[in-house]
């Protein structure tokens, strides 16, 4: 049987990690042979110095943004030597500071001095030890104030990459069915506010027009607008008159024409003369009809505004 062995680490050692001692543990409960724990020993040592190593670069992030923040405020690494010039020159550019201090450049230290403003001390650190990337913070903030809220506490409770992740991933995927509601909703009230446009457009345009018809009625010298019209009724009245002139006419020269014949044709022209009074008899019947419609019409439309007629 193999004889456990203990390793004793050197006096002043740092404090042993727990991992570290894990192994140890381990290698004892196992009895390992001397070799066979060493192994175990130098992996554990490993484990911990990836754990402490994940834990000093949070650590140097955050030392380095308070850094950052003090130098910037008060200007101070324009007075600062820059170790890397040649002739020992001071820095010349807050940018250059960053290079070379704090191994980041001035954009990347900028962003993540916002980072932290944005989701706190205490959650940034997380955000950080778990290695979340710039678009996970971007993602964050484009979420509405209420989840960035879910997320920052989700951070500070010591939620993992993957679970930030995820819910990032279900948060942005319920914002987009709200966003897309939310579309659907305005172009509707905006289809239905332009055809509520449209109408009012197409009602000032009546009412504009009415508006300016009035004005034009109201500038309107209507005696002399209408005396086209009144001309024509006077050379109709005239042409009627002229007509029945001719009329009159005709039967005058019948007579005058029956007089001066000889007393043997009177009997003869006697029955001609009924044909022709029938043709006039009938000529003037149909004067009579129309001027007896005329009359009516005239009576009950604008013989009302006659003069001495009673409106």
């Amino acid at each position: 049987m193999k004889t456990p062995i203990k390793k004793q680490l050197p006096a002043g050692a740092p404090e042993i990690l727990p991992e570290v001692q894990q192994s140890v543990e381990i290698g004892q409960d196992l009895a390992l042979s001397t070799s066979e724990t060493d192994d175990v020993l130098a992996a554990g040592i490993d484990l911990g110095r990836l754990e402490a190593a994940t834990f000093f670069a949070t650590v140097a992030d955050s030392t380095a943004l308070s850094i950052y923040e003090n130098v910037k405020k008060s200007k101070a690494w324009k007075h600062l030597r820059n170790p890397k010039s040649c002739d020992g020159r001071n820095f010349e550019s807050l940018d250059e500071f960053c290079e070379v201090k704090l191994g980041k450049s001035y954009r990347r230290v900028q962003e993540l001095s916002a980072n932290r403003r944005f989701i706190g001390q205490e959650a940034f650190e997380q955000a950080e030890r778990i290695g979340l990337r710039q678009v996970d913070y971007n993602a964050i903030k484009a979420l509405p104030a209420l989840k960035q809220v879910i997320v920052r506490d989700a951070l500070a409770d010591g939620a993992s990459k993957e679970e930030v992740q995820r819910a990032l991933r279900e948060l942005a995927a319920a914002d987009q069915k709200e966003i897309a509601k939310l579309t659907q909703e305005r172009d509707d009230l905006l289809a239905e506010a332009a055809a509520t446009q449209e109408v009012l457009n197409k009602k000032n345009q009546r009412i504009d027009k009415l508006e300016l018809q009035a004005k034009i009625v109201a500038d309107t010298d209507w005696p002399k607008a209408l005396e086209t019209v009144s001309d024509q009724a006077a050379a109709a009245g005239r042409k009627a008159f002229t007509g029945l002139t001719e009329l009159e006419a005709c039967r005058i020269q019948l007579f005058d024409v029956g007089n001066a014949l000889p007393e043997e044709e009177q009997v003869k022209y006697g029955a001609a003369l009924g044909f022709v009074a029938d043709v006039y008899e009938r000529a003037l019947e149909r004067v009579e009809r129309a001027v007896a419609k005329e009359r009516l019409t005239f009576d009950k439309t604008l013989g009302a505004y006659a003069p001495g007629s009673k409106k």
